[in-house]
């Protein structure tokens, strides 16, 4: 019986290998099929913004031992930095279809505004917290416009009755 148990477990165990490697290939999935178009332009991009950054702290860590001078080291620094600016800014304009990324905020900006007060009923300005005059968390002074302590950050209006 032993004798038989072995060489089986080893076909059975051939047989899971040639399935897992034969599979991709029988049935036409070539996941080693490199990537065209966008998607490369995407890889590439990436691959040197991943370079561009260890090179920049591969100059930091230089400078911090004193391989570099801070002449040089500010030299080129500033060239990787204007190299990575480009990158990422290609990256942006890839990742987001293009178009200036000044007119995007800006659209942002504009969507997210109150209306203009000319075409829209005044609001009713927030109420005033009112509570006591030091925060309950840290002790600092509290003036009661704030709806946050600035020291420590505690909401007042758990405090405010």
């Amino acid at each position: 019986m032993p004798s038989v148990l072995i060489p089986s477990a080893c076909l059975a165990l051939l047989g899971v290998f040639l399935v897992a490697v034969g599979r991709p290939i029988l049935t036409r999935q070539h996941v080693w099929r490199r990537a065209t178009g966008a998607r490369r332009l995407l890889l590439e991009l990436t691959e040197r913004k991943e370079q561009l950054y260890a090179s920049i702290k591969e100059l930091e860590f230089d400078h911090n031992l004193g391989k570099i001078s801070p002449q040089d080291y500010d030299a080129v620094r500033g060239g990787l930095e204007v190299q990575a600016v480009d990158v990422l800014r290609n990256l942006d304009e890839l990742e987001v279809g293009g178009g200036d990324l000044d007119d995007r905020i800006e659209a942002d900006i504009t969507s997210h505004r109150r209306p203009d007060s000319s075409t829209a009923q005044p609001a009713a300005p927030p109420a005033e917290p009112r509570g006591h005059a030091f925060c309950h968390k840290c002790g600092k002074q509290r003036a009661p416009k704030f709806r946050f302590c600035p020291y420590c950050g505690q909401s007042f209006a758990a405090t405010a009755p």
